[in-house]
């Protein structure tokens, strides 16, 4: 193998380990329909059951539509799926609105910038954009059409009266407004599927990952990411995520936090929390400490709760939240029907 695919295949292989899973060897993994799903990476975590797969689709839905044909075909294995993320386009965008002063981009005024050494600021966003394509082994050909995707967000319009004085040098505008404001990995988030943000891993920890000798500081790295969370999610953010997500179902915490570990995420430590405290008193602890309080109805989430739900709320340990929730809302739903 070419030594440098072979570091990149052993980013995966770092994360793997990292999240205590053997790699095996595959690149496809059939599923109960029989289609036969892509991946850059596969990990098997015998002592608690649960196969983990670093899919190689190019958009969270087919990667949340190859989890659950992959689980239909697996009795004794929790899937956990994960999904590189490279491209974020939104900091280009907002480089090239803070560099005009306009939500639009006069596309016929490039050279005249390049000129005056205004795209400079450009320099570091797209340095990002290309270091992340290195980083590890992916499917480039579905990588560079999630770029496309994000270009198509640009809003292309021909030049109006009073863009420019006669005769007109504009050819084409570009609106940057819904570009700057997309978030590639929303949509992973909130299917359950946890995104790998390569576009936020510095070179630093991409080196960390891609050597895999210290495992420690791969974890270190990992949680600083918000990703390691997805793996082992702290009890007490999980009974946050679902006071905040799910307002009104409070049983709801108590079987989001057992559920956890039978969908293949064991509970790691807590982060708000004393270490001591027993799963069934997770939530008065965090009355004590001020993050929830009882409200008209039921516990609330307080203003303190709700700067710590802020800060993590589109990080890619938010997945795991929405994998415990999607999965109770479908069973509350079913049983309202049947009531019904």
């Amino acid at each position: 193998m070419d030594p440098e695919q072979d570091v990149k295949q052993n980013f995966w292989r770092t994360i793997l380990k990292a999240a205590e899973a053997e790699p095996r060897a595959a690149t496809r993994i059939p599923g109960a329909t029989g289609i036969e799903h892509p991946v850059l990476a596969v990990g098997v975590d015998e002592k608690r059951h649960r196969l983990i797969v670093v899919s190689a689709e190019g958009d969270a839905r087919s990667a949340a539509l190859a989890q659950a044909d992959i689980q239909a075909g697996v009795d004794d294995l929790q899937v956990v799926m994960l999904r590189p993320v490279v491209a974020d386009l939104a900091p280009v965008a907002k480089a090239l609105q803070s560099i005009t002063g306009q939500p639009e981009f006069d596309l016929n005024a490039i050279t005249e910038l390049v000129q005056a050494h205004k795209l400079d600021a450009l320099a570091g966003p797209l340095n990002t954009l290309v270091e992340s394509f290195g980083y590890a082994k992916l499917d480039m050909m579905r990588q560079f059409s999630q770029v496309l995707q994000q270009l198509f967000q640009l809003s292309m319009r021909l030049p109006q009266r009073g863009d420019a004085p006669d005769p007109p040098k504009t050819l084409i505008v570009a609106g940057l407004d819904k570009l700057a404001a997309i978030d590639p990995i929303r949509e992973d988030r909130e299917l359950g599927i946890c995104p790998i943000p390569l576009f936020r891993i510095s070179p630093e920890y991409a080196e960390i990952l891609q050597h895999g000798d210290d495992l420690d500081s791969a974890r270190e790295a990992l949680r600083r990411l918000d990703v390691f969370q997805y793996f082992f999610p702290p009890p007490d953010q999980v009974a946050l995520a679902v006071l905040d997500r799910c307002p009104g179902h409070q049983e709801a915490i108590e079987t989001s936090i057992v559920a956890a570990p039978r969908l293949g995420h064991p509970l790691g430590p807590y982060e708000l929390v004393p270490a001591n405290t027993p799963l069934p008193e997770v939530l008065d602890e965090l009355e004590q400490r001020g993050y929830v309080a009882e409200g008209e109805v039921s516990t609330v989430i307080t203003e303190k709760g709700k700067e710590v739900r802020s800060q993590i709320r589109f990080a890619p340990r938010e997945s795991l939240s929405s994998k415990l929730l999607n999965r109770i809302s479908i069973r509350f739903d079913l049983a309202d029907l049947l009531k019904r």
